[in-house]
């Protein structure tokens, strides 16, 4: 299963979606850095394993929220609180 690009480039694995841990996504990372250096792989797997270790490895200094994203937040049993919030 070939993992996703979200916004900005940042990978998603179907697997892991945006509700992966920080320890799941480490171990995708050492995954895709481990098939980046192995000889038992091609030219190009390597590279684009490489380019996907990027990207999570992008995802875990940076997160999944960017400036400008609008989230959705629903409070239970709470009145008053709908509504945009900064």
């Amino acid at each position: 299963m070939r993992p996703l690009l979200g916004r900005g480039g940042r990978v998603i694995d179907p697997a892991q979606g945006l509700d992966a841990t920080r320890e799941s996504l480490e171990a995708l990372y050492h995954r895709y850095q481990a098939s980046a250096e192995s000889p038992a792989y091609s030219e190009v797997l390597r590279a684009e394993a490489q380019r996907l270790a990027a990207g999570v490895q992008q995802r875990l200094e940076n997160g999944d929220f960017q400036i400008g994203d609008r989230i959705r937040l629903a409070v239970e049993r709470e009145t008053g609180q709908a509504g945009r919030k900064s």
